[in-house]
């Protein structure tokens, strides 16, 4: 199952996660969705997971609203 592995509520270190390349970070250079990020979460699968392990940056507005996601495989 998947779960949580890191948060960053402060805006902007989630920021600086989210602009940050991949596998430290999201890698997003979208100046609209940066200019909108309050959160990160960092979403991984499980070692006991079906298929190939993922993870995931999800990025929140600051009302706690999904306004991007990015996965990559095999990380």
């Amino acid at each position: 199952m998947a779960y949580i592995l890191e948060k960053w509520d402060d805006a902007e270190k989630a920021g600086q996660i989210a602009k940050l390349p991949p596998p430290s970070g999201a890698g997003i250079d979208e100046p609209d969705v940066l200019s909108e990020v309050a959160r990160v979460e960092l979403w991984v699968s499980s070692f006991n997971d079906p298929g190939q392990d993922w993870n995931e940056f999800r990025l929140f507005d600051g009302k706690g609203r999904v306004i991007h996601t990015r996965r990559f495989d095999g990380y």
